[in-house]
């Protein structure tokens, strides 16, 4: 067997970039194990050794120990595994080895295409034997791997493989590091007390957004997603609901405190009083990567608009859904509407963690509401409930007292938000100013929110 022939018969990979990764490590300390941690996921070190001294060092790192020679070489002895890995000799040699420790990165950028490329011919393989094998469906077999290549080509990780979860852990931690009170974990929703009752949305969740009509579902998502898009990223926003001219509409009237009316159908002079608040609010949305997407569409169709998003900006930090009951996934289902939501709903709740990001869908609340004195929303009042409760990580649900009781309100001119289902966090009710006259939504009262306001405030 030829050297050449014998090559290509190894799995890809390159020793220099590893050692080089584990040198730089020893030498810059925990801050660059930090650094490669959010470069290589369990598993990207092709040589076991390599894995293993690894492992040892983001244990230091996660007991708040410092990472050095000394420090590692007791932690692998303590452990039994100073000989696995070459003993102290061999950790000795990644000093010497390594070109330049501020090259980290690179060299672990290195490593993770190598580990990529691996993954890719793991999941080759399986697909030609899965297509050989005369025991097994071979339709759902080539589904399940090419699904699987896909889900590893959008990543751009080592694939979605079982790890320990001290890996996990250790993802956490690194996040809970990076935090602070001026950059929070996870997405916020930019009204104060709801924030701060429920906590950041994390990546891979689906928040529902529920209520019944004229309860200012669409307004409370749109004020989300503009909260969204100006402070942590792109944000889509696929209204069925709404067309993009009524969205543009919205955003002038909430931003600029433009009265609804004079945007729809006002004579000129109204508009010629307005102007300058109409073009202060467009000149907010100026590089704002808020995107509208107006057309009947399906979750394949969202996707592909959100990975169009996520090329130019890298990334996206929430997509927004006006509603999940008129999606085309619904609608052209021959399946009953329980049944059509349900798979709907799944849908979005893989999206939500393929992207990965945040996703946010309105589901409009079904009758049983009206028949009740008490028109609060409830959970059970949720279309399709049982299988939307569980894919959901909250659920939300948005009621207007003066909607029901006109003047005798106990509550005009306020917009309750009742968190139905938190999994982590307080659940409870909070109240917003409702300015029913633009519409808009804001937090709690201060001067100039309830009048025209030319000089707009954003809600931070």
């Amino acid at each position: 067997m030829t050297t050449a022939f014998a090559d290509e018969l190894l799995p890809p990979q390159n020793l220099d970039a590893e050692r080089s990764v584990l040198g730089a490590c020893l030498i810059s300390g925990g801050e660059t194990v930090a650094r490669v941690m959010r470069l290589l996921r369990g598993g990207a070190f092709y040589h076991q050794a390599h894995q293993v001294i690894f492992d040892a060092m983001k244990a230091l790192h996660g007991c708040g120990e410092p990472v050095d020679l000394v420090t590692l070489t007791d932690a692998l002895d303590r452990e039994d595994r100073l000989d696995r890995v070459g003993g102290t000799a061999a950790l000795m040699h990644l000093l010497d080895v390594v070109p330049s420790a501020a090259n980290v990165e690179s060299y672990a950028g290195i490593v993770a295409e190598k580990a990529f490329r691996r993954e890719a011919i793991r999941l080759g393989t399986a697909l030609v034997t899965s297509a050989r094998e005369t025991d097994r469906e071979v339709k759902t077999s080539l589904l399940q791997h090419i699904t699987s290549a896909q889900r590893l080509l959008e990543s751009g990780q080592t694939g979605r493989q079982a790890r320990p979860i001290a890996d996990a852990m250790d993802d956490l931690i690194l996040d809970l590091e990076a935090s602070s009170d001026e950059k929070p974990v996870g997405i916020s929703t930019g009204f104060h007390d709801l924030d701060r009752g429920m906590g950041p949305w994390e990546v891979g969740w689906m928040v529902i957004l529920t209520g019944r009509p004229g309860m200012g579902k669409t307004l409370v998502l749109f004020e989300i997603a503009d909260h969204v898009s100006a402070r942590y990223g792109p944000v889509l926003l696929a209204s069925i609901e709404m067309s993009e001219r009524s969205l543009a509409r919205r955003a002038i009237a909430s931003k600029g405190r433009v009265p609804g009316a004079v945007l729809r159908n006002g004579p000129r002079a109204q508009l010629d009083l307005h102007w300058s608040a109409i073009m202060a609010a467009r000149g907010a949305y100026s590089g704002r990567p808020l995107y509208v997407m107006d057309q009947p569409t399906s979750i394949a169709g969202i996707k592909a608009e959100a990975q169009r998003i996520i090329q130019r900006h890298g990334s996206i930090a929430m997509i927004g859904v006006d509603r999940i009951e008129i999606m085309d996934d619904v609608q052209n289902s021959k399946s009953e509407e329980y049944d059509a939501i349900r798979r709907a709903s799944n849908g979005l709740l893989r999206l939500a963690k393929e992207i990965p990001t945040v996703v946010v869908p309105i589901v409009q609340l079904n009758r049983s509401v009206e028949q009740r004195a008490d028109k609060h929303p409830m959970l059970s009042d949720l279309r399709g409930c049982g299988h939307l409760e569980q894919d959901a990580r909250v659920v939300v649900a948005t009621y207007r007292d003066d909607y029901y009781h006109g003047d005798k309100s106990t509550k005009p001119g306020i917009l309750e938000i009742e968190v139905l289902k938190i999994n982590d966090g307080a659940g409870g009710s909070v109240d917003l100013r409702f300015l029913k006259e633009f519409p808009a939504i804001v937090n709690a009262a201060r001067p100039g929110d309830l009048a025209c306001n030319p000089h707009w405030q954003d809600r931070d």
